[in-house]
C-alpha cells in the first residue's frame, strides 16, 4: 500500500501499536506479489487479498482459515483507526475459522464510506506447520538483491532522528538483474586496468533506487510512474583494483516533475531534483567477471522534493483520511544513501 503514508499516520499511532501487538499479527506485503500471487498455499492467500481488496491498496484483516473480515483503504479520523479494530476483532469472534461463511467487509474510508461486500470464498487454507516463506518478490534467477537505506541530515551531517517521516528514511530493495552484471564485466575486461564509463542501464538502475519519499517520485521513472523526467546526468566510473575487484565513483544529477493534475486521477503536482557524489566497490565471483558477488555503494549530496495534491483537497482533513493522497512535503537538505548487496534467498523466476 501507500507504506510511507501508513507508516507516518496510521502505524506510529502509540494507541494503535499497542492494541495491534496485543491482539493481532501485523504482516507487510509486496504489492507486487498481490498482483502476480505465487504458486502454493501462500499464493492462495495473495490470490484471495487480490479478489476482495477495494483498490491496489489498503489495510486488511483475515481470520485463520486466510478469509478476508474487512479492508479499509483509509479512515474518517484518528479514532477511527482504533474503531476499525475494534470492528474486526469483533468480527473475529464471530467468525473465527471457517465454520461458517465470512462476507469480506470493504470500506474506503470506514466507517463512512462503506463498499460492497465480496461473496464468501469456499473451502479454507490449510497452513502447515512448516512452509517456504516468500517474503521477496520474484526475481531472475542470477539476480542480485540489494538493500538501500536513505537518510536525510542535519546541518552538522547527523541523520535526521525522526525515522517514521519519509523525507528523513527510506528503506528498499531492488535486484540487479545478471545480463547488467555481465555486460559490466565485458565492460571491465575490455578495459583492461583503465578507467571506463560504467555502462548507462546499470547506472541507471543504481540511480534511480536513490531517493526519498514514496515511491510515486521516483526521479528517472518515466513511464513507471507515468511522470516527466527533465535531467538525468549520470556519470559514473570504474577501474579494476584486483583480479575481481572494482573500484566505483561518479555523479548523477537527475529531477522529474508532474504538473498534470488529474493525470492519475488524484490531481498529484510534484516536483524532485537529486545530485549525488558516489563511490563504491564490486567484487565478481571470479576473474572471468560473469557474476557480481558483492556490491557496497555510499552516495552523497542534496535533494529536493516538493509534494501536494492541488488545491482540490480537502481542508481539515485528518492524515489518516486521506492516505492515497499523502501529506504535503516541501523538503531540501543533505543526503546519504547506502547500497548493499544481501546474500538472503528471493524465489527465483526460471
Amino acid at each position: 500500500m501507500f507504506a510511507g503514508a501508513a507508516r507516518e499516520a496510521v502505524f506510529s499511532n502509540p494507541d494503535v501499536i499497542a492494541r495491534i501487538e496485543r491482539e493481532f499479527i501485523p504482516v507487510a506485503l509486496k504489492a507486487g506479489m498481490v498482483r502476480n500471487p505465487p504458486s502454493g498455499v501462500e499464493g492462495q492467500l495473495y490470490q484471495e487479498l487480490k479478489r476482495t481488496q477495494p483498490v491496489p491498496q489498503g489495510i486488511c484483516t483475515m481470520n485463520s482459515s486466510g478469509k478476508v473480515l474487512a479492508w479499509s483503504v483509509m479512515f474518517d479520523s484518528n479514532d477511527s483507526v482504533l474503531g476499525f479494530l475494534d470492528h474486526v476483532a469483533d468480527r473475529f469472534e464471530e467468525t473465527p475459522d471457517a465454520a461458517k461463511p465470512v462476507m469480506a467487509e470493504r470500506f474506503m474510508r470506514f466507517p463512512v464510506h462503506k463498499l460492497d461486500d465480496m461473496p464468501n470464498r469456499e473451502g479454507e487454507l490449510e497452513f502447515p506447520l512448516e512452509h517456504e516463506c516468500l517474503g521477496d518478490l520474484p526475481r531472475p534467477k542470477g539476480s542480485i538483491l540489494t538493500k538501500v537505506v536513505g537518510r536525510a541530515l542535519d546541518a552538522n551531517g547527523l541523520p535526521l532522528s525522526n525515522a517514521r517521516v519519509q523525507e528523513n528514511y527510506i528503506e528498499d530493495r531492488f535486484s540487479v538483474p545478471l545480463s547488467f552484471q555481465q555486460t559490466l564485466g565485458d565492460a571491465a575486461k575490455a578495459a583492461g586496468g583503465d578507467a571506463f564509463r560504467i555502462p548507462n542501464a546499470f547506472a541507471r538502475l543504481l540511480v534511480q533506487n536513490a531517493y526519498l519519499g514514496m515511491l510515486d517520485v521516483m526521479p528517472i521513472g518515466d513511464a513507471l510512474i507515468r511522470a516527466k523526467t527533465t535531467k538525468a546526468d549520470i556519470v559514473l566510473w570504474a577501474r579494476r583494483t584486483g583480479e575481481t575487484q572494482l573500484q566505483i565513483w561518479g555523479t548523477s544529477d537527475v529531477s522529474a516533475h508532474q504538473d498534470e493534475r488529474g493525470s492519475r486521477g488524484d490531481s498529484r503536482i510534484w516536483e524532485h531534483d537529486i545530485t549525488l557524489e558516489w563511490q563504491g566497490a564490486i567484487e565478481f565471483n571470479d576473474d572471468d567477471h560473469s557474476a557480481i558477488s558483492k556490491l557496497t555503494f555510499i552516495a552523497v549530496g542534496s535533494e529536493r522534493l516538493s509534494w501536494n495534491r492541488g488545491s482540490d483537497q480537502e481542508d481539515g482533513l485528518q492524515n489518516v483520511a486521506d492516505l492515497p493522497a499523502g501529506r504535503r512535503i516541501d523538503f531540501q537538505g543533505k543526503v546519504r544513501y547506502g547500497m548493499m548487496s544481501e546474500t538472503g534467498e528471493a524465489y527465483e523466476l526460471n
